[in-house]
């Protein structure tokens, strides 16, 4: 995850075969929670890497529907 500085919605990307969450570091914490929030839901996440009240916390989001 990295927080840059420019003119662009928060998002993920693909990087030298290596998954990248970038932030936008002028973005309100808002916008900066419901992005992140938003790529949880979609990203393909390997769930033996998280402990298990990580995992609880993505399962209840995944159930969640966002409103931006």
């Amino acid at each position: 995850m990295r927080y840059e500085k420019g003119n662009f919605k928060t998002g993920a990307c693909l990087l030298q075969n290596s998954k990248v969450i970038v932030i936008n570091r002028f973005s309100n914490l808002e916008s900066k929670i419901a992005g992140i929030a938003e790529l949880l839901q979609t990203l393909e996440i390997d769930h033996d890497l998280l402990d298990e009240k990580q995992n609880a916390f993505l399962f209840q989001l995944k159930q969640t529907k966002l409103q931006l």
